[in-house]
């Protein structure tokens, strides 16, 4: 199914080594910042909308089986995080089972995949990850029925690309190194959690910037005093959100403890996350750890295999 799309909002990932056109930049947020008004939301489905069940560690776990296989496929935090999106915008419309989300999840990446990158996630190799349970027809149907809910609007605000914009704008080659670095790993994180939800798409970008640049440097950050005074970011919880993210990065930065005290190795095992989205059932991954299952790049393999 072609995903092609005209939404005037969207535009490509600048390479690093690309000279920043500051004038394009700050036309492109300002225009990015009036659309995310107007943009549809996704807002407390859980209670509102979800009737089966359904609780944040659902959508916890997975999240985080989403940005896993994301990052398994070496698909960009774009696409994870519109894949993201695309299965809250579904959420927030229909009531779904256990069985249910995860097919929503795996076809949302499926979705993203084919508009942002080169080389999406095909409807074999998740398939594949499945091991049949989802097949093919199934996927179509639900692409089909997501499509209907988001109107076919592919390319959503989102925090990353506002974020990513903003930095741009830093002069120092080591300042923006590590906000970029550290502000993808911590809105990464975010992803996964129900109470961020709240607050927009550049509320979040502006709040990561700040608590990265803040733990980093310990003084304000002069990047997000720009985008609040000048390209005039919404600020609505924005104080909120940096205290929220002062919660959720300890946990992302700071390594789980290990128990040495008998002299045995720590049992790895909790950190795998299934090969397949039925990890709503299991235990959710240590934030500071990325298993690579071998069961995904098998998938990939034996896809390839079979188109060739």
């Amino acid at each position: 199914m072609d995903l092609s799309c005209d939404e005037d909002y969207e535009r490509g990932v600048q390479e690093d080594s690309e000279p920043i056109d500051v004038d394009a930049t700050i036309e492109y947020l300002a225009i990015l910042v009036q659309k995310e008004a107007t943009h549809p939301r996704p807002s407390n489905y859980i209670t509102t909308v979800q009737t089966q069940g359904m609780d944040a560690t659902w959508r916890r776990r997975i999240c985080d089986w989403m940005i896993y296989t994301g990052k398994t496929f070496e698909i960009s935090v774009d696409a994870i995080a519109c894949a993201v999106h695309l299965m809250d915008q579904y959420l927030c419309v229909l009531s779904v089972d256990k069985i249910v989300l995860q097919l929503l999840s795996m076809v949302c990446l499926h979705m993203s995949s084919k508009v942002h990158e080169h080389r999406p996630i095909t409807l074999e190799e998740m398939e594949l990850l499945s091991h049949g349970i989802y097949p093919q027809q199934e996927m179509i149907k639900m692409e089909t029925r997501v499509l209907d809910i988001i109107s076919w609007k592919m390319y959503p605000p989102l925090a990353i690309a506002f974020a990513r914009d903003l930095i741009a704008f830093e002069t120092s080659a080591e300042t923006k190194s590590i906000l970029q670095a550290g502000v993808t790993e911590l809105l990464d994180e975010c992803l996964s959690e129900y109470s961020f939800m709240e607050f927009l798409e550049s509320v979040k970008a502006i709040a990561a910037i700040e608590v990265v640049f803040v733990t980093h440097f310990h003084h304000p950050c002069p990047l997000v005093k720009f985008a609040i005074d000048e390209l005039h970011f919404p600020v609505n919880h924005f104080q909120e959100c940096v205290e929220l993210m002062l919660v959720v990065m300890p946990k992302k930065f700071v390594p789980p403890p290990i128990d040495t005290s008998h002299g045995n190795k720590s049992n790895t095992n909790c950190l795998k996350r299934s090969a397949t989205p039925t990890g709503v059932e299991a235990s959710p991954r240590y934030l500071s750890d990325v298993h690579i299952d071998r069961h995904h790049k098998k998938a990939r393999k034996a896809a390839t295999a079979s188109s060739t």
